[in-house]
């Protein structure tokens, strides 16, 4: 079977650039939005050619581009795993922690569930250098649920906090999880809960004389300093201890989590802090101080491949090309755990919300990469089960409404199909 690699970008329409204003054969993209596209077979042979080295803002594509990064160390044993005790001649709980953005509070409740009577957590952890934490560029209107803005050293993922705001004519439950945090509530036009960026205060906004329910995943400031009020009230004292050392004890009993996971946090809900935090810990084991701009200093990214300045793709000042995330498709496509890490377009994860495609027997696994203007989406076109195609579409600033995008991306990926069919069975009838 022959396959196709496709690879679609966009950028502003500039005047010193007048090829940019028509590309070919392609659906109508915006008139503000940059276009382009780069077509080849997989023996190398470029079948059309349209911006194919030029930088884009990747957004969360820049987690596919680290996917090397995200395979060594989600097959790391010692990262995946935290180890723990109860010593019952103190009452003492100790966990060593290596830095897992799967370690929550359950596996935490579930280890003072099981031990007896506890009066003191020691919790030890890697010496991640945390007075950095994202590069330049970072905007405020891009803040997605799981941002943490001061890194905690403590490597524990509870940065995200589920309020559920239950609203009656003559009452008002607000639920919290996993910690309660100080909310105030004013009047407005619909019932909605917010955090403003420099808060952990909830505002808590009801209609008048309304009702309805609304559930929504905020990030907190500070993380560690409410797990320290958490573990504190889930214990019988107030002593709770966090020690950095370089190196991690190793107790008796295992909490461990299966390195597929990791891989689903990333590709498939683009987790923002799992992609910085395993930038942190490839730095730290590889002699670095354990921060993002440690990793990046220790492999800096390619000229023709672009800038980054974090891992998760939330700072504007990140720019990728297209032969750059083309590699790692390329690289990966036929790798199980790649192909079922990546999220399936209009069923899970980043993309559970897209239009059906018209071809239903094609199946396209991506990543995608979102912020305000920006909409990117890289991955694979599959064929009978198998990879028939790779892709990169990118399109940056384009200020239209998230439906007329989501159409157009779909008008290309249904023609990138019809596409792929034709080149690998001429007589074949288009879906």
């Amino acid at each position: 079977m022959k396959k196709l690699v496709v690879c679609l970008f966009a950028g502003i329409a500039v005047a010193c650039q007048p090829e940019i204003r028509k590309p070919v054969s392609l659906p109508v993209f915006h008139p503000q939005s940059y276009v382009g596209y780069w077509f080849s077979d997989t023996e190398g042979t470029v079948l059309d050619s349209f911006q194919a080295n030029r930088y884009f803002i990747p957004a969360s594509l820049t987690k596919l581009y680290f996917y090397p990064v995200l395979k060594q160390v989600s097959g790391d044993p010692s990262f995946s795993s935290t180890t723990w005790n109860y010593d019952p001649a103190d009452s003492t709980l100790r966990l060593a922690a290596p830095g897992n953005p799967l370690l929550g509070y359950n596996d935490l409740r579930n280890c003072i569930l099981t031990s007896g009577p506890v009066k003191r957590v020691i919790l030890y952890h890697l010496p991640y250098d945390s007075s950095r934490v994202w590069g330049a560029g970072w905007m405020a209107d891009d803040e997605p649920a799981d941002y943490q803005p001061y890194f905690s050293a403590v490597p524990v993922n509870l940065n995200v906090q589920t309020v559920t705001v239950q609203c009656t004519r003559d009452s008002i439950t607000i639920l919290q999880e996993p910690w309660e945090l100080p909310y105030r509530i004013k009047p407005g036009s619909s019932l909605s809960v917010t955090r403003p960026p420099a808060s952990d205060t909830l505002l808590v906004t009801i209609p008048p004389d309304s009702s309805g329910s609304v559930t929504r995943k905020l990030s907190i400031r500070n993380p560690s300093r409410y797990l320290y009020q958490w573990l504190r009230a889930s214990s019988l004292q107030n002593v709770l201890s966090i020690v950095t050392v370089p190196q991690l004890p190793v107790f008796s009993n295992r909490i461990a989590h299966d390195p597929g996971e990791l891989t689903h946090l990333i590709l498939n809900q683009s987790n923002n802090l799992a992609a910085e935090q395993i930038l942190r810990y490839w730095s730290l084991k590889n002699g670095g101080n354990g921060s993002v701009a440690g990793y990046l200093k220790q492999n800096p990214v390619p000229a023709p491949d672009g800038r980054l300045v974090d891992g998760s793709g939330l700072s504007r000042y990140n720019m990728l090309t297209p032969a750059a995330l083309g590699k790692v498709l390329q690289t990966f496509r036929n790798e199980p755990a790649f192909k079922t890490g990546l999220a399936i377009y209009g069923e899970s994860g980043t993309l559970d919300d897209r239009f059906r495609l018209a071809d239903t027997t094609a199946v396209i696994v991506a990543k995608s990469g979102s912020m305000n203007t920006v909409q990117n989406l890289a991955g694979l076109i599959l064929i009978d089960g198998q990879p028939a195609a790779e892709f990169v579409l990118m399109i940056n600033f384009w200020m239209d409404s998230k439906e007329s995008r989501y159409r157009l991306e779909k008008a290309v990926l249904d023609r990138w199909i019809s596409l792929v069919r034709k080149n690998t069975d001429p007589t074949a009838n288009n879906h």
